[in-house]
C-alpha cells in the first residue's frame, strides 16, 4: 500500500523540485505557474479513500527532504508576504490543511475468510496521539481485540458478538466497535469522553456505511460508577461491553471497575471485558489487580478467579507475537 501510494504522488515531486528552484533563483512567474500546478494536482479527485490526504503528507515528506522544512505549509507561509504569490499559496495551504483532516487508516480484517475486507477510520486532525502512533499503526490492545474477533484456535478464545449488542468503553477512534459491527454485531454503541474522537468515529460510521448499526455516545465513567446512565443507554440490554488498552493510570482502574460493576449490577449489560497489557508496564491494571483482590501472580497455565461484590471475573494471559496481553471477564453473579 505505502508502495503504490508513492508511486502515485511521483509526479509532484518534479513540480515541487522546479518551485523550489524557481524560489531559491527569485523567478516569480515560474514559481506562480509551479504553486498553481501543485494545487491543481491537490484539488484532483479522489483515487481512493483517503487518497487526497496521503497527497498531503506525501507533499510534507517531499518538503522536508527538497527544502529542509518540517512541512509544506511552512514554506508555503514564505509566500504569504509576496503579493503576487500570496493567494495561491493561501489557498494551496487551506486545501493541504482539509486534506489532512480527512486522513483514513486501512485496517485489513479477515472475517469469516473474506480476502481483502478492511475497515477505513477517519485519523484526521489532532486525534493521531489517542490510538495511534504514527497513522499507520493500532496499539497492541486493538491488534489483540481484533485476533479474538476472529479467532479460530484453542489458543485464543473467540469473541462472539453475532446479533449481539456492543458497547465500547473508550473507544478511541472506534476500530474495536466498527470490527465488531462488520463481524456481526447487531448494534454498536462508541463510547468515549472526548468529543473530538466521537466526530472521528462519526465519519468512520459514514466511510464503512454502517450508519444503520453503530452509534457513538459521550460517556465519563465516574457518572455511570456513581449510577448516572444517560437516556440512550436505557432501551436495549448490552451483550458486551468491551474496553481495549484504556487502563493506565490507577484511577483509570477505579472508574472504569466501576462502571463495568453498575452495568453489570443494574442488568444494563450481561457481560464485559476488558484487554490490557501487564501490570509491569501500567499503573493502572497493578491497581486494578488489587482492587479486585488479586494476590497471586497470573501464571500460563490456567486462568484465575474471584469475585467482587456481586460480580464474578475471570483473569487469563493472551499470547501475542510481540507482548502478552490480559483478558479479564466479567459477569454479574444470580
Amino acid at each position: 500500500m505505502m508502495q503504490e501510494t508513492a508511486e502515485e504522488h511521483d509526479a509532484l515531486v518534479p513540480v515541487l523540485q522546479q518551485t523550489a528552484m524557481a524560489f531559491r533563483e527569485g523567478n516569480r512567474l515560474a514559481m506562480k505557474e509551479g504553486l498553481q500546478e501543485l494545487l491543481e494536482e491537490m484539488r484532483a479527485k479522489e483515487l481512493w479513500k483517503g487518497e487526497r490526504a496521503s497527497r498531503a503528507s506525501f507533499l510534507d515528506g517531499a518538503a522536508s527532504k527538497e527544502l529542509g522544512v518540517d512541512s509544506m505549509t511552512t514554506w508555503l507561509c514564505r509566500m504569504l508576504m509576496k503579493e503576487e504569490l500570496a493567494s495561491l499559496a493561501e489557498e494551496l495551504i487551506e486545501e493541504i490543511s482539509a486534506a489532512k483532516k480527512e486522513e483514513v487508516l486501512r485496517v485489513p480484517l479477515d472475517f469469516g475468510g473474506a480476502v481483502g475486507e478492511e475497515l477505513l477510520i477517519s485519523v484526521g486532525s489532532r486525534v493521531l496521539d489517542w490510538t495511534m502512533a504514527d497513522g499507520r499503526f493500532i496499539w497492541h490492545g486493538t491488534t489483540c481485540a481484533l485476533k479474538l474477533l476472529r479467532s479460530d484456535s484453542e489458543e485464543l478464545p473467540r469473541l462472539q458478538v453475532a446479533d449481539k449488542v456492543i458497547l465500547e468503553l473508550g473507544c478511541g477512534l472506534g476500530v474495536v466497535g466498527l470490527a465488531c459491527a462488520r463481524a456481526g454485531a447487531r448494534k454498536v454503541v462508541l463510547t468515549d469522553y472526548d468529543k473530538e474522537l466521537l466526530s472521528a468515529c462519526e465519519r468512520s460510521i459514514v466511510l464503512n456505511s454502517l450508519e444503520h448499526r453503530v452509534s457513538t455516545l459521550h460517556l465519563d465513567w465516574n457518572s455511570v460508577s456513581s449510577g448516572l446512565l444517560p437516556e440512550d443507554l436505557m432501551s436495549d440490554t448490552i451483550d458486551i461491553v468491551i474496553g481495549a488498552d484504556i487502563i493506565y493510570d490507577a484511577d483509570h482502574a477505579q472508574s472504569v471497575l466501576g462502571a463495568l460493576c453498575h452495568f453489570l449490577q443494574s442488568g444494563r449489560a450481561k457481560a464485559a471485558i476488558l484487554i490490557t497489557g501487564e501490570p509491569d508496564r501500567r499503573q493502572g491494571v497493578k491497581q486494578l489487580d488489587e482492587s479486585l483482590g488479586l494476590e497471586e501472580p497470573l501464571r500460563e497455565l490456567g486462568p484465575l478467579r474471584g469475585q467482587k461484590e456481586q460480580v464474578s471475573w475471570t483473569l487469563e494471559r493472551l499470547p501475542g507475537e510481540e507482548r502478552s496481553h490480559r483478558l479479564y471477564s466479567f459477569q454479574s453473579l444470580p
